[in-house]
């Protein structure tokens, strides 16, 4: 399948080749069976290992070309149980809440198109939730991490092409995708995935799949609005460090090393943001650390 839909996105992949040419040897390396099967051994292995799977955009739109419906699917089909009113976070709060009150041992949760404008705070909370999940074989998908912050997946899809939208028209419906295989530390590619994603409607009739995605869209939809409304349950971390830095100087944690170095007091401020955040968890008051840390280290220290 080479199918792109305009020629816009033939130009981009042209160019894209010319900078890299690992994409077209990897356009000849099927690797959908083999992404498969690692994903299914470390979901059902007799060791404590998950994955973290990573789907986003190369070509084209940033949005409209499948990463959320490939990420489900792949969901559904290498945990059977997969549902999105347990499973589905919209934000890595919301992921953490969803993880407390639902998550047991070899499942699968995904992460929607949210992330890419998290701020550091937020990004950190990621990075602990995946790890802290390791042992109970909790696996991730992930849509939308960007290339800077993805270093933590174990596996890339990058958006390549689809088939065209008069296909996708047809009764039942052609929908097709191939993403390539990743490693976006390295600006490497290693093959390609090849995915045909389920109609929603054979005969004007809704599919499995297509009451299964009506699902998800009102849980979005839902979760758009409330973050409209200022609804939204995720944590700004940053402008809560604002606060606390109004009460509290820089210049008191900033302390003088037995070698004359200049470094930051942890203890003292540990001590601090726990008397001024009492009623947080102690995960949340480290993630408010480790911020407070960077900005007295930027700010102060000129680190």
């Amino acid at each position: 399948m080479t199918w792109f839909l305009d020629d816009f996105e033939r130009e981009q992949v042209e160019e894209l080749i010319r900078r890299n040419p690992s994409i077209l040897r990897a356009l000849g390396k099927d690797k959908t069976s083999v992404l498969l099967d690692n994903l299914k051994n470390r979901f059902n292995g007799v060791y404590p290992r998950n994955f973290v799977l990573n789907i986003r955009g190369l070509v084209g739109s940033p949005s409209g070309v499948f990463k959320s419906a490939l990420g489900l699917y792949i969901a559904r089909l290498i945990d059977p149980s997969f549902n999105v009113s347990e499973r589905l976070a919209m934000s890595p709060s919301d992921l953490n809440d969803k993880i407390r009150k639902f998550a047991d041992k070899k499942q699968v949760f995904f992460l929607d198109e949210q992330p890419h404008d998290l701020k550091f705070s937020e990004r950190l909370k990621l990075f602990n939730t995946i790890e802290s999940c390791r042992e109970n074989q909790i696996c991730f998908i992930t849509c939308g991490i960007p290339k800077e912050w993805g270093s933590f997946s174990n596996f890339t899809l990058e958006r390549f092409c689809q088939t065209p939208d008069e296909l996708q028209l047809n009764d039942p419906p052609v929908v097709r995708v191939k993403y390539l295989l990743s490693d976006p530390s390295n600006d490497l590619f290693y093959g390609f995935v090849n995915f045909g994603i389920p109609p929603l409607k054979v005969g004007g009739v809704l599919t499995d799949w297509g009451v299964f995605w009506r699902e998800y869209s009102e849980l979005k939809q839902d979760w758009q609005d409330r973050v409209k409304g200022g609804l939204s349950t995720a944590k700004d971390y940053d402008s809560r460090l604002e606060e606390f830095f109004k009460v509290y100087s820089m210049d008191d944690y900033v302390k003088v090393s037995k070698s004359g170095g200049l470094g930051v007091n942890k203890g003292k401020l540990k001590l601090d943001i726990k008397r001024f955040f009492p009623d947080d968890t102690n995960d949340d008051r480290e993630i408010l650390k480790f911020g407070a840390v960077e900005l007295i280290e930027k700010k102060k220290l000129g680190v």
